[in-house]
């Protein structure tokens, strides 16, 4: 008879309401148990020693500190953890940055619990994990065969919070106070967006936005 084995999580997100629903939601499940969560990344590596997680959730956005210096610090200090990176945004070269410090996966904060789930255990029993809606979504941004190529893994993380605003129709005073920021900093920031992703203009910018669903 084969016996239910309980894995135990930490979750490293920065964002309260979610680590608390998070952790509400796995343990309501016999399959697995949070061991610890925190808002704080350089309580990480303790909670580690402590509660002996098998699989840790980190989130990429995290500030001041990202979560690729956390997925790398953890690595550094506990090469057994499994790691799953968690983000908001569905971009290929994380993957690509993640995998190579060593993560074991990555999941969109748009998948269903379902796949969440599925995605833990599949980590767990030593598998790599890439959620759905990456891949599909990947699959599906344009311009990549002909004409100049708007690679939006050339963005970094805090150009995609100005860009996802920017095709809300926010505006760069709207974007800076909502960002706790200068104006002058989002405007170099979209006039940077503009350069890398070969843009003439915002309107251009918006539409490619609301097409590759940034």
């Amino acid at each position: 008879m084969s016996t239910i084995t309980t894995i135990p999580l930490l979750i490293i997100d920065d964002h309260r309401l979610l680590r608390q629903t998070w952790t509400q939601l796995f343990n309501s499940y016999s399959r697995f148990r949070v061991a610890a969560q925190t808002g704080n990344p350089d309580e990480a590596p303790e909670l580690v020693r402590k509660n002996k997680p098998e699989i840790a959730l980190v989130d990429l956005n995290m500030k001041p500190t990202d979560g690729f210096a956390v997925i790398k610090n953890l690595r550094r200090q506990f090469p057994m953890l499994k790691i799953i990176a968690v983000s908001m945004f569905a971009i290929e070269s994380y993957i690509d940055r993640i995998m190579r410090m060593g993560a074991c996966g990555y999941i969109t904060k748009n998948s269903p619990v379902e796949e969440l789930f599925s995605g833990i255990d599949q980590v767990a029993e030593g598998k790599k994990y890439i959620s759905r809606d990456m891949r599909s979504g990947m699959q599906n941004f344009p311009g990549e065969s002909e004409g100049p190529k708007h690679d939006l893994n050339l963005l970094t993380i805090r150009e995609m919070e100005v860009a996802r605003m920017t095709k809300e129709g926010y505006s760069s005073r709207e974007i800076a106070e909502k960002l706790s920021i200068k104006f002058k900093t989002v405007e170099v920031h979209r006039y940077n967006i503009l350069k890398k992703l070969k843009f003439n203009n915002t309107a251009a910018l918006v539409n490619h936005l609301s097409i590759s669903q940034l």
